[in-house]
């Protein structure tokens, strides 16, 4: 008799036991997602680099201690907010992350073009830029801008 006929109701027994291990697969893996997030997310705000981060909606997802304290803005002011261009413009503008996500290239040009933008060659897939900023709530310093997510398939000038 096939296993879909028993009268045992053996097969919904095992179908529900499948269902119960499938949904504690589940679990263990989003709980092992989540330690991994909180990893990442410790190693980035424990960093010395100032580092933020922003999601295809341009909105900040992280903002970092280093990035507290080159720029006086906190993390507060910044989180789930488009006001990353804060501490470098005096007016609203897409900094290279912005550009990078729309993948504007012709916005590179247009905002930093002047500036050497180029791919780096010391992270891979990452464009670099070197520049003096002045923060405009602190002292002129250097920086290197390292925006990531994709490769970019023309050159930049």
């Amino acid at each position: 008799m096939p296993p879909s006929l028993s009268p045992t109701g053996k097969v919904k027994n095992w179908r529900s036991s499948e269902e119960l291990k499938r949904l504690q697969e589940r679990e263990d893996w989003q709980e092992k997602l989540l330690r991994e997030k909180k990893t990442i997310d410790g190693i980035i705000e424990g960093s010395p680099i100032p580092t933020f981060v922003i999601n295809n909606e341009h909105k900040v997802i992280l903002w970092n201690r280093a990035c507290i304290e080159l720029t006086g803005y906190t993390a507060e002011e910044m989180l789930g907010t488009e006001n990353h261009y804060k501490p470098f413009y005096s007016v609203q503008r897409p900094v290279i992350a912005d550009l990078i996500i729309n993948r504007d290239i012709e916005g590179l040009s247009k905002y930093y073009g002047s500036k050497k933008v180029k791919q780096s060659d010391k992270v891979l897939g990452a464009y670099e830029q070197l520049i003096i900023l002045r923060i405009l709530t602190a002292a002129a310093v250097n920086c290197i801008f390292w925006p990531l997510p994709f490769t970019m398939k023309k050159e930049i000038s």
